[in-house]
């Protein structure tokens, strides 16, 4: 198939960005991160294997991110709604999963059952 399962972005991309960036190290970032984008098309189309898309996103974070992980495979972020329903509740999504729940102070996502290390945006609570 050839890819075409996230419409061809990472051309689009390359062809709008690499070498638009007025800096250096952007450019050659947005060229990586393009060869992530093509694998991940790839992968998910048929053509490549999860292994070849996973080995490619550990070659860009050992290069961009120090080789270091940010957070650890059973742990996840969410993100607070600005909503409130009826009841003044407090609406999340998680970043992982993608499940909505409404829980004060959550532990765990109820959808994944992944540990919340951080909420993004507007949430005062810091866990």
């Amino acid at each position: 198939m050839s890819g075409g399962s996230y419409n061809y972005i990472y051309s689009k991309l390359s062809m709008e960005c690499e070498g638009e960036m007025h800096d250096e190290e952007m450019n050659v970032m947005i060229k990586d991160l393009c060869e992530v984008l093509h694998d991940l098309e790839w992968w998910q189309s048929g053509d490549y294997s999860e292994d070849q898309y996973r080995k490619t996103v550990s070659e860009f974070k050992k290069k961009w991110f120090n080789g270091e992980q940010k957070m650890k495979d059973n742990e996840t972020l969410v993100e607070l709604s600005e909503d409130e329903d009826e009841w003044y509740q407090k609406w999340y999504a998680c970043l992982g999963c993608g499940c909505t729940f409404m829980v004060d102070n959550p532990k765990y996502c109820p959808g994944c059952g992944k540990t919340i290390v951080g909420c993004k945006e507007g949430d005062e609570d810091e866990r």
